[in-house]
């Protein structure tokens, strides 16, 4: 989220790559959503210890 109010997706490629193409949104539905997004990325998330 950028603020209280919108947020904003950012997205890498199946190589890495970072993705030029982005999504942002200040509806309070969409807020909800890029929330429910977030969590569940975050639950699937696996912590990175060894580099």
């Amino acid at each position: 989220m950028l603020d209280n109010y919108h947020f904003s997706v950012f997205q890498f490629t199946e190589t890495g790559d970072y993705d030029q193409k982005y999504v942002i949104a200040s509806s309070p539905s969409a807020l909800q959503w890029a929330k429910k997004v977030f969590e569940y990325y975050l639950d699937q998330s696996v912590r990175v210890t060894d580099l």
